[in-house]
């Protein structure tokens, strides 16, 4: 059985003496022996051990809690921690792949916008239904993707009433008591103060139907506003499903 000094153990691992003792210190990896002159060595064996505990701290546990892991006593304890570890990595995975879809989602919208400006009427097939959740809110209640999510608006109906605002945020299907349609829509941008936002939804409604033939309310959706931040004011995304 090879035994390896410290240093070159630490090396092999690829961490420091100074981690390797502090292991040594917490009982969670114990050199082999200790020569008459104080090197302390290991085994290549011992890689196993430790590899397993720079897995369990990269998962998030503390020294304490591995060194814990080490002396529960029986395999099913062991089984159960690791389980419990598994279920905490899944629920990280789940947020890393919500953050890759939510930042994959502001870099199209920035590309998007700069490559279509404002005030340019444009059509867009929705291929996939939008799931949203809506509520009713008076005027003058402040939006904000902390609340919201980054994708959230305001819809508008004909007959909607005046004295309240449908506010809508993207939600999981299940979650959702409104979808939006699939098909083509007619949209455009917009860059507005925030008192400008309810006035202007007339004067582009009326714009979409000189263009052409609509049906269902119009969108007014938030449009990265906070990431482009042009000149204080608000970018929005006006969009309306064309009439088949």
């Amino acid at each position: 059985m090879e035994e390896l000094t410290s240093g070159a153990f630490a090396k092999l691992c690829h961490i420091s003496k100074k981690t390797l003792f502090l292991y040594d210190k917490l009982d969670l990896l114990k050199p082999i022996r200790i020569g008459e002159n104080n090197y302390r060595y290991y085994t290549l064996e011992q890689a196993d051990r430790l590899s397993t505990i720079k897995l369990l701290q990269e998962l998030g546990s503390s020294l304490t809690e591995i060194s814990n892991f080490f002396n529960l006593p029986t395999l099913e304890n062991k089984a159960a921690f690791l389980a419990t570890q598994h279920l905490k990595l899944q629920q990280k995975l789940h947020t890393i792949n919500t953050m890759d879809k939510q930042l994959n989602f502001l870099i199209h919208r920035l590309h998007h916008f700069e490559k279509i400006g404002e005030n340019t009427f444009f059509t867009e097939t929705l291929t996939a239904p939008e799931y949203y959740f809506v509520t009713k809110m008076d005027p003058g209640f402040i939006l904000n993707s902390l609340d919201y999510g980054i994708q959230y608006g305001v819809l508008f109906n004909d007959n909607s009433d005046s004295n309240k605002l449908t506010v809508f945020k993207q939600v999981a299907s299940q979650n959702a008591n409104y979808i939006k349609p699939i098909g083509n829509y007619l949209c455009v941008y917009k860059v507005l103060k925030n008192e400008e936002m309810t006035t202007s939804v007339l004067n582009v409604r009326k714009q979409m139907q000189a263009i052409a033939k609509l049906e269902g309310p119009l969108y007014q959706e938030d449009y990265c506003s906070t990431i482009a931040e042009i000149d204080n004011k608000v970018v929005i995304k006006f969009s309306c499903k064309l009439s088949n």
